[in-house]
């Protein structure tokens, strides 16, 4: 059986987490999602140039766009 394609996604704007920041375009993919109205996605990124990744929990659909 196949593995589901991750759903990739961009940062909208400007994300904050801890010391990170995660600037607008950034790439990410939906590592979970949470509730029914309104939903909550846990996004993992990639950072520029580099193999380090953030997760930031509790994003909107305002907070990212399908990519």
């Amino acid at each position: 059986m196949a593995e589901p394609q991750p759903i990739l996604v961009t940062a909208t704007h400007e994300l904050r987490q801890r010391s990170t920041t995660v600037p607008p375009g950034t790439p990410g993919e939906i590592m979970a999602m949470t509730g029914s109205s309104p939903t909550y996605y846990t996004v993992s990124f990639r950072l520029g140039g580099t193999n380090e990744r953030v997760t930031i929990e509790h994003l909107s659909r305002m907070d990212i766009h399908e990519a």
